[in-house]
């Protein structure tokens, strides 16, 4: 609840006997419980509660934890999460920060957490040497969940972003496989448009700008920026065989200053069909700071 967290026992007629738990008698971190979660790992139930700051002096936001269902203990303090998971000896829990995972060999330890990095999709096209590569452009994990149907061979894991779903069945999170709304396969174009550096696919604090292309064979693909006055501001390269980064812009020159508002022109050179030079590809681009 936004006041604690409840325990109830059922009892043999019927009643239900509650117990209740807050900040600061009970040690949880804070009041406002928006997420709860159960572990059975080695003879011990572990319940896991997200708990955040509500109106007393002195609450935090975190997780809080009890192996004894009466003695809480916090971690993460000071994250924000969203949800919690446990599964075995695995807990998982979203955050604004991204995906943190902890593996509680024993329950009476300290657990010790690991943040995931933001997820990258890096999948070798067929009879190809280039990677079909996407990103996830936000630290903010919203959601988790773990997935042990028998419809996998081994255990997948789902994230929930503000840019996306994405899925995983590396325990480790190194290869994700990305999702998104539908989208035009067959046109080239720049997303959000305008676009704010400020605002837009904030990760590792800066934002960023999308492009999409239509069919692509030649390896690299080479964007140059101009601004109105048709003075170029960036350019780069990328190599569709590193599989480590999408096609994308953070909104800076080339010596790592933000531009200024206003109209901009992309050039994306690269060829589209077999054994043919690469060609130019114009778009326009507003930047609103």
């Amino acid at each position: 609840t936004a006041n604690g967290i409840n325990r109830g026992l059922l009892g043999q007629n019927g009643c239900i006997d509650w117990v209740h738990f807050s900040f600061p008698q009970d040690g949880i971190s804070g009041n406002f419980v928006v997420g709860l979660a159960r572990q059975v790992w080695e003879n011990t139930d572990i319940i896991w509660a997200v708990t955040m700051n509500a109106e007393d002096q002195g609450e935090e936001r975190g997780l809080s934890y009890t192996i004894d269902n009466s003695t809480w203990h916090t971690a993460l303090i000071g994250e924000r999460i969203y949800n919690v998971y446990a599964e075995d000896s695995l807990v998982f829990a979203a955050s604004e920060n991204g995906l943190w995972k902890s593996i509680i060999d024993d329950p009476h330890d300290t657990p010790m957490w690991a943040l995931f990095e933001p997820a990258i999709q890096a999948i070798l096209l067929e009879d190809s040497l280039v990677f079909d590569t996407d990103e996830i452009l936000t630290n903010e994990v919203i959601s988790f969940a773990f997935d042990n149907r028998p419809y996998y061979s081994q255990a997948v894991l789902w994230l929930g972003t503000l840019d996306g779903l994405a899925r995983s069945s590396d325990i480790e999170g190194r290869n994700w496989q990305i999702f998104r709304a539908e989208y035009d396969p067959n046109k080239i174009y720049a997303y959000p448009n305008p676009y704010s550096p400020y605002s837009h696919n904030l990760l590792d604090g800066d934002g960023y700008v999308r492009f999409h292309t239509s069919e692509v064979v030649s390896y690299t693909i080479e964007m140059s920026i101009y601004n109105f006055a048709l003075g170029i501001v960036f350019n780069k390269k990328y190599d569709r065989r590193s599989g480590t980064e999408s096609l994308k812009w953070d909104g800076k020159d080339q010596n790592g200053k933000l531009v200024d508002n206003g109209v901009y022109f992309i050039n994306l050179k690269f060829a589209e069909k077999q054994n043919r030079s690469p060609e130019d590809h114009w778009l326009k681009l507003i930047v609103v700071k």
